[in-house]
């Protein structure tokens, strides 16, 4: 004869999950759609030596991630303030909400300097 207590123990953790996905996609979620974390805004201060970086997310609580194109090697930061890169330099950032999915990734080339129009009229 087969010992009830694993069967109901089996069952009983099946309702707990299914709860706790129920509870994840009605009060996380509104309408059950899990939301996508807004893309990072990348802004560049550009002076003679340098650009001074800022980043933000439009979705309020996400934590911004970076890395800097052509950085050896080349990985992702956490955001936690202004920061100094080189004005030929690229930055993409990426931000995350928990809870939500993470944003598209943003990139900027930052400080291209304007090309004076040559041509003629």
């Amino acid at each position: 004869m087969a010992d009830p207590i694993p069967e109901y123990a089996r069952v009983f953790m099946e309702a707990l999950k299914e709860a706790e996905v129920d509870m994840v996609t009605t009060q996380m979620w509104p309408g059950g759609v899990q939301p996508e974390t807004g893309e990072p805004i990348i802004a560049a201060d550009c002076s003679a030596d340098d650009a001074v970086v800022t980043l933000s997310s439009p979705t309020v609580g996400a934590s911004i991630g970076y890395r800097i194109a052509g950085e050896t090697p080349n990985h992702w930061h956490l955001y936690s303030g202004t920061f100094h890169a080189q004005q030929s330099q690229s930055i993409e950032a990426r931000a995350i909400r928990y809870g939500y999915r993470e944003s598209e990734i943003s990139r900027k080339e930052l400080c291209q300097l304007a090309v004076p129009y040559s041509g003629s009229h």
